[in-house]
């Protein structure tokens, strides 16, 4: 049997990530400007700085990584004590898969001004590089300064169910969607880790109330198939598969299952 797919593969989504990180740039950028300009620096190479990541922002959610390096880099040049720079450009690294480059730019940016969203990205690029430990210390941190922060838990329940602790994870999926109840993918994200444990009641649950919340998530039709089939309704797993085919019907993964 083929290894279902983990909810943590939506939310790698590059499209996904950009649109999420447009407001956590802003943040960021509001928030630098609260701070001091370094001795040696003058106001206008902080506005110059600004002007070339709000430049880069742009082209980084048009999806043009090169150019929006470039703007990232001469923001640094201009202005080296500017946290939103290397958070910036971290983003741009991240997607480019320069994991290493990224979590230099996040500890950086963290050193210069500690934000949530630092620590969160820094997590998540580390687990990338398969360093669950490290990922979850940063959501950690990201949780101290924000604890009403849903993508952290969700992340750290990823993370958890990775490393097996599903009694962590579904605590974690749990609070996700305390904090934000329309969120699909904390409950599909609470369903894998529940079907790990072996109760695929609890997990077809999760997946139906994803399934409410976005009618068109491939993940809550293709992971419930797997519960029902564990319970022996064919015809209910037949049916799920059948709609995540609608939905992607490119995934290889669905077609041999159906088929089996």
């Amino acid at each position: 049997m083929r290894r279902r797919h983990s909810p943590f593969t939506v939310f790698n989504d590059s499209v996904h990530k950009a649109m999420m990180h447009r407001f956590s740039i802003v943040s960021l950028l509001l928030a630098c400007l609260l701070l001091n300009v370094s001795v040696g620096y003058s106001q206008a190479n902080r506005r110059a700085a600004m002007d070339y990541v709000n430049r880069g922002t742009k082209e980084l959610e048009l999806g043009n990584l090169d150019t929006a390096l470039a703007h990232f880099n001469r923001a640094i040049e201009l202005d080296p004590n500017y946290a939103a720079s290397y958070f910036s450009r971290g983003l741009v690294r991240k997607r480019q898969a320069d994991y290493d480059g990224a979590i230099s730019d996040f500890t950086r940016s963290i050193e210069l001004h500690p934000m949530a969203e630092a620590y969160l990205d820094r997590g998540a690029t580390r687990k990338d590089k398969g360093d669950r430990d490290g990922a979850i210390a940063d959501y950690n941190k990201a949780i101290e300064i924000d604890s009403a922060y849903a993508d952290a838990f969700y992340n750290r329940g990823i993370a958890r169910d990775d490393k097996g602790d599903y009694d962590g994870a579904i605590s974690d999926f749990t609070r996700a969607i305390e904090l934000r109840p329309a969120n699909a993918r904390a409950f599909v994200g609470r369903g894998f880790a529940r079907m790990h444990q072996g109760d695929p009641d609890s997990a077809i649950v999760d997946y139906s109330k994803a399934i409410e919340l976005n009618p068109r998530g491939f993940l809550g039709f293709y992971n419930r198939a797997f519960a029902r089939k564990q319970k022996g309704d064919l015809d209910g797993a037949i049916a799920d598969f059948n709609a995540a085919l609608e939905i992607n019907p490119l995934d290889v993964d669905a077609w041999f299952e159906r088929g089996v």
